[in-house]
């Protein structure tokens, strides 16, 4: 990964005379350049990996949701408000 940012950013130096590109586009390269570098510094000196358990359970998150998402429609499927004849056709 810290290769192919370094890669990256090597490409993106073409860029560095903004007066060529639009207005959008040096904005984009501009938020592109900060990403990457801020990629590097990562993983060069936060080194996650290296002391921070919960970069190896990334998943989490996407579980979690997931799960509030099926508990919440279940909710609404069997909640007071819904209409009675849906309740009860469901349940047949």
């Amino acid at each position: 990964m810290l290769a192919n940012a370094k890669q990256v950013r090597e490409a993106l130096k073409k860029f560095d005379d903004y007066k060529q590109l639009t207005g959008a586009n040096q904005v984009d390269v501009r938020i592109l350049r900060e990403n990457i570098d801020y990629e590097i510094f990562r993983l060069e000196e936060l080194r996650d990996p290296e002391w921070n358990p919960l970069v190896y359970n990334q998943s989490w998150p996407t579980v979690f949701i997931s799960w509030s998402r099926v508990i919440s429609i279940r909710g609404k499927a069997h909640s007071k408000s819904a209409p009675a004849d849906g309740r009860n056709s469901e349940r047949d």
